[in-house]
C-alpha cells in the first residue's frame, strides 16, 4: 500500500543543508566523549564527517561560550559563535548591567544604550563605529540572555523601593515595558 521514503543517506542524493544549535553540537561533543560512533551521528543529525570534525575543532570555544553562557535557552536557539564587534564596550556594559540589577535598581533601554555610548566615549570608540541603534540594543540583550520584565515584577521591585517617592515615580510614570532583567540560569 505505502512505499518506504528512501533515506536521504543513499548514494547520488545530494544531502539537505542542516545547521545545529549549540545545544546540539555539544551534545555531539559529550557523545563523541563517550566513544560513540560517528556514523550514528551523522545520520542522528543529517550531517557529514567534515561537519563532525569542524565540531571537534571548535570544542574548547564551544565549551567556553556555554559556560559563559547566562541562560540555556540562549544555547538552544543560537547557531554560531560570533562575538560582538566591540567586545570591550559589550563586556564592560554588561558588567554595568549585572551590578545595577544586583542592587535591585531597574534598568531601561534607553539607559542601556545611554550608558553604552558613555562607556564608548570613555574606551575611545568613535561613534561611527556604533551607532547604538534599537538593533545594537536587541543583539546586546539577546548575546546575554537579557528579557522584559513581568509586570508583577515590575510592581515588586517599586514597592521593594528603599525610596517611597522613587517608588512613586516608577508607578506613575515610568511603563513596565520599559524595563529589563536578566534571564534566570536554567543549567541542567
Amino acid at each position: 500500500m505505502f512505499s518506504k521514503p528512501k533515506p536521504s543517506s543513499s548514494k547520488g542524493e545530494k544531502r539537505k543543508h542542516v545547521t545545529l544549535t549549540l545545544n546540539q553540537k555539544l551534545e555531539i561533543i559529550k557523545r563523541l566523549e563517550k566513544g560513540e560512533n560517528r556514523n550514528i551521528l551523522m545520520n542522528e543529525f543529517n550531517i557529514g564527517s567534515s561537519t563532525i570534525y569542524d565540531i571537534k575543532k571548535q570544542k574548547d570555544e564551544l565549551m567556553k561560550f556555554a559556560s559563559q553562557s547566562v541562560t540555556t535557552e540562549k544555547l538552544a536557539s543560537r547557531q554560531t559563535l560570533k562575538k560582538p564587534k566591540l567586545e570591550q564596550l559589550d563586556s564592560v556594559l554588561f558588567k554595568w548591567f549585572s551590578a545595577v540589577r544586583s542592587e535591585g535598581k531597574p534598568v531601561t533601554g534607553p539607559m542601556i544604550v545611554e550608558k553604552a555610548k558613555k562607556f564608548g566615549q570613555d574606551l575611545g570608540v568613535a561613534e561611527s563605529e556604533c551607532n547604538y541603534s534599537d538593533g545594537w540594543l536587541r543583539n546586546f540583550k539577546f548575546r546575554h540572555g537579557i528579557r522584559r520584565l513581568e509586570t508583577g515584577v515590575f510592581t515588586t521591585l517599586c514597592l521593594r523601593s528603599r525610596n517611597p517617592s522613587k517608588a512613586l515615580i516608577y508607578q506613575k510614570i515610568l511603563k513596565p515595558s520599559f524595563f529589563w532583567t536578566i534571564a534566570k540560569p536554567t543549567r541542567q
